[in-house]
């Protein structure tokens, strides 16, 4: 699980804790992905702060699309666009939304991909998972 660097490193610690205290009965990637849906909801409201254009209720979501180096070519992390969405609407919502009012011929719904490339939230995920 990839963890935000924008967020103080108590801030973190205290989503991890809740996030195993609300798991304590499931796998650990369960726990996981609960605790990265908790930071992401965590990150949208910091975000949402920061953005007073955003209709109360609502939050931006950016979409990264990680970089790639293959077959001669390359290109590093690439913001492929953003919108607003309420607030809660999970990133993968986020994903749909966006690409059902950005058609993308090489978006795979399936494994949420554009190009083979995986989407983050945020340019920091997309950067450290291939600059």
């Amino acid at each position: 699980m990839l963890l935000s660097t924008t967020l103080p490193p108590w801030c973190i610690r205290a989503i991890l804790s809740e996030a195993y205290d609300h798991g304590h009965s499931a796998g650990q990637d369960e726990i996981d992905n609960l605790a990265a849906s908790m930071l992401y909801d965590f990150e949208m409201h910091l975000t949402r702060s920061k953005d007073p254009a955003t209709p109360i209720g609502f939050v931006t979501v950016e979409i990264w699309q990680e970089g790639y180096a293959a077959t001669g070519n390359a290109s590093p992390a690439t913001l492929l666009g953003s919108l607003q969405v309420e607030w809660g609407t999970t990133f993968d919502r986020a994903l749909d939304t966006y690409f059902s009012l950005h058609p993308h011929p090489h978006w795979e719904p399936a494994t949420r991909t554009v190009w083979g490339c995986r989407l983050f939230p945020t340019r920091t995920e997309a950067v450290a998972s291939h600059g």
